[in-house]
Formats: C-alpha cells, structure tokens, sequence
C-alpha cells in the first residue's frame, strides 16, 4: 500500500474513530451495551490511526513528533462540534463546549499551517 493512501485511510479511521467514542460515551442504551461496543470500536479505530500514520507528517511537513498528533485534536474538536450541535445543553454548556471547541480546533490547525509552510 502506497504511503499517502495510508494517510488517507488513517484520517479516515481517526474520524470513525473519533465519532464512536463520543457517540457511546453518552451511554444512552445501557441495557443493550450498545455504547459500550462504539467505545471499543471507536478506540481501536483511533488507536489504528497512529500505525497507519506512521511517520508520513513527520517526513512531508519536516516538523516534530507532536505534528503526527495535531489531526487527533483537530479531529476531536471538529467531532465536538457535531456533539455540542446535537445534544440539548444550557447557555453555559454551550458557552464552554464553544470555547474547548476554538481552541481544539484553532490550536492544531495553527501548528499544522506553521510546519506546512516553514517545508
């Protein structure tokens, strides 16, 4: 399998991934332990996103280590997004979920452009 389709295929883990974990941490179905496999699939989907990585941002941005972890953040902001628009919260749930997801998003984005353009 060629290098850059590995990286298309973790970030496409890395979304499922991530997706699943929030979707069953709200343990709506307890009876069925629904939720309880979307957490153990949601993991093994977010943790098949670092093998499939690999070093692929490492070598095409020539930043760090912390680089290969940036989209997991970014992710997990944007998956917020999704859970905040969804799930009926008060003014001030809303008002922390708003900033957790600025900076889970901003920050990531903005070492990722930084690595981007010092290649």
């Amino acid at each position: 399998m060629k290098f850059a389709t590995k990286a298309y295929a973790s970030i496409v883990s890395l979304v499922i991934g991530m997706f699943l974990l929030l979707e069953g941490s709200r343990m709506i179905h307890l009876i069925y332990s629904i939720d309880l496999v979307f957490i153990v699939v949601g993991a093994m989907f977010v943790l098949a996103y670092l093998p499939l990585m690999g070093d692929y941002l490492e070598l095409n941005l020539r930043g760090s280590k912390t680089v290969t972890f940036m989209p997991i953040l970014l992710v997990l902001g944007l998956v917020l997004v999704y859970q905040g628009a969804v799930i009926p919260l008060s003014v001030v749930e809303k008002g922390l979920f708003v900033v957790l997801e600025i900076v889970l998003i901003s920050v990531p984005a903005f070492v990722l452009c930084r690595a981007a353009k010092r290649r």
